[in-house]
């Protein structure tokens, strides 16, 4: 699947002294056309389950982000989901406030892939790519809840974890730097191992930002 937005490269034929564009190329850049300036329309409604199985497939590393439907519609309703979810997490799972720090980390999510596809001067990506972010976050946040809820209890209970369960947990945590760099390294154009450097930057920059505004007093 094209990328929405991005330029396509159009081979031309000659035929004796004219040069025509074959129609197949013509159509695809038609709809890469319209992909690129989107307007609110049925397709909107109708991207939910071939979302999910694109999401599936980036999971298992068989897609890529460019694969994910040109929807704001489902961008803005994947990053409520995610921020609704942390936010109960958080606040009634570890009954833990949502703070400062929190929000600014969530603001970091967001913004820094559109810094870097900016910076790698391809920004029309940043919809498909932060759909696939989140998207996948989900799913792999699905898994990792239950395995999370039986750490907390063991850490509140003084007891020791399973070690199967802290396993299984590490794996998890792995797989999503693993999607991540895939994610990054379709979307930048760049190596997995690219994806992965950046991603672990990333990473540690929202660990520094927690830190830092976890420890600066309120106003």
């Amino acid at each position: 699947m094209l990328w929405s937005g991005d330029p396509l490269k159009v081979e031309w034929s000659i035929s004796s002294s004219s040069c025509t564009v074959p129609f197949s190329l013509s159509q695809r850049y038609t709809q890469s056309t319209i992909l690129a300036d989107p307007q609110p329309s049925a397709r909107d409604s109708n991207v939910i389950v071939p979302q999910l199985i694109t999401t599936a497939r980036i999971c298992l590393l068989r897609a890529g982000p460019q694969d994910m439907a040109y929807s704001r519609w489902a961008l803005v309703t994947l990053a409520i989901v995610s921020v609704a979810l942390s936010y109960q997490m958080q606040t009634r799972l570890y009954q833990d406030v949502f703070g400062q720090a929190d929000w600014f980390s969530v603001a970091y999510s967001f913004l820094i892939p559109y810094v870097l596809l900016s910076l790698f001067s391809v920004p029309q990506r940043f919809v498909q790519t932060l759909s696939a972010m989140l998207a996948t976050g989900l799913v792999l946040g699905a898994f990792a809840l239950p395995l999370s809820i039986s750490l907390y209890q063991a850490t509140e209970t003084g007891q020791n974890a399973n070690a199967l369960v802290i396993l299984a947990y590490l794996l998890l945590v792995l797989w999503s730097f693993i999607i991540k760099a895939h994610i990054y390294s379709q979307a930048l154009g760049r190596s997995f191992h690219i994806g992965m450097l950046i991603t672990i930057a990333v990473f540690i920059g929202d660990l520094l930002l927690l830190q830092l505004l976890s420890e600066t007093p309120p106003p």
